[in-house]
């Protein structure tokens, strides 16, 4: 009776935001109580390793620190809700460590602060939402769905930010959009990939 009761509470545990909850606290705890700058951040910053991780909880000020939380705990509670706080967190730094390496390397930006990653579990929850507003659908309409969804909303970011004045300001929102909404497309396919098969061998011995 206990341990049915403790793997229930551990259950429910998994859909308590956790890495939403961490990232954000941590984050907030940086831009009010102590007085990390990001005066560190230079070419050089890119090759060290932790630079990707301590450049999440970054932020110029309490202004950009709320409004990157806009984004980023509304979609991130609602993909915790989805998946797991695993996967969030795999979505926030495959978000954030890609937008630094690639808008330092390639467009000389200094990348820091959780906006990236609010954009790329955005991403995450707009094709892992769609996944699930189709699972009574076939395993290719479950696939199809999420990946066009996700396509046009790139396309349509990409779009907006085109005709800002600030274009490559917007670039590491760009690329966390892309590659959080990537992460989770692949999850997606490898899921939908299995129920083909579970519905190909059905219909084999339906057929027989």
């Amino acid at each position: 009776m206990i341990n049915k009761a403790v793997i229930k509470i551990w259950k429910l545990m998994g859909y308590v935001p956790l890495t939403i909850i961490g990232v954000a606290g941590l984050s907030g705890w940086v831009v009010y109580e102590t007085e990390i700058s990001t005066g560190y951040i230079d070419e050089i910053a890119l090759i060290n390793p932790m630079h990707y991780v301590i450049s999440l909880f970054l932020h110029d000020t309490p202004e950009t620190f709320m409004t990157s939380m806009y984004f980023f705990v509304p979609a991130g509670i609602f993909l915790t809700l989805m998946t797991s706080n695993k996967n969030v967190l795999g979505v926030v730094f495959v978000s954030h460590i890609f937008a630094v390496m690639l808008g330092g390397m390639s467009f000389g930006l200094e990348v820091y602060g959780t906006s990236a990653a609010a954009f790329g579990v955005l991403a995450a929850a707009i094709v892992r939402g769609t996944k699930v507003g189709t699972e009574d659908y076939s395993a290719t309409t479950q696939r199809g769905a999420p990946i066009g969804v996700f396509f046009i909303a790139t396309i349509g970011l990409f779009m907006i930010g085109t005709v800002s004045d600030s274009m490559l300001a917007y670039t590491p929102y760009l690329i966390g959009f892309a590659f959080g909404g990537t992460f989770e497309m692949v999850r997606v396919v490898a899921q939908t990939r299995g129920i083909q098969h579970t519905e190909e061998r059905y219909s084999y011995m339906h057929n027989r």
